[in-house]
């Protein structure tokens, strides 16, 4: 018997040193761009931006925050990630750590009415206690595969039987 398989993609970006490096588009075009590939082809998307970045876009796009939103709200789009501040996580130490995922799933809440369920980080944002600090803050699984986005453009699959 057969299963189905299910494609989905993952867009990356944040307000933390990408919207300072490449203006205030950066987060609504990033946005922009994930819809408009969601239209294109159906697939279903993950949005990772920053907790700041969410409330950045509340700020300053309001209406690109609203489209997003709304492709949340249609089952198209999942918030994943949602730390706050886009940390390193390795380099901070246990308070910070938890801060960041408190705050930035409190931000996703706020701003899309959801929590979030997945946690995926481009970053270098593993560290021996991140499990159970993503268990403590309700999230439901992880991925914990660290990918550079500028070199590392693919995904590796594999089957289980």
């Amino acid at each position: 018997m057969s299963k189905p398989l299910y494609y989905t993609f993952g867009n990356h970006m944040h307000w933390v040193d990408m919207q300072w490096l490449w203006g205030y588009g950066t987060l609504p075009g990033s946005a922009r761009d994930m819809l408009s590939l969601i239209a294109a082809t159906g697939a279903k998307g993950n949005v990772n931006f920053d907790g700041v970045g969410y409330e950045r876009l509340a700020a300053e796009a309001p209406d690109a925050l609203g489209e997003l939103r709304q492709a949340v709200d249609a089952g198209q789009v999942e918030v994943v990630g949602a730390s706050y501040g886009q940390p390193y996580g390795l380099f901070h130490g246990g308070e910070s750590n938890i801060r960041q995922r408190v705050l930035g799933a409190r931000a996703v809440r706020r701003l899309f009415g959801v929590w979030p369920r997945a946690f995926w980080e481009e970053e270098f944002d593993f560290f021996p206690q991140l499990p159970q600090i993503l268990a403590g803050c309700d999230y439901k699984c992880a991925s914990l595969f660290f990918q550079w986005t500028w070199s590392t453009p693919h995904v590796t699959c594999s089957a289980v039987n």
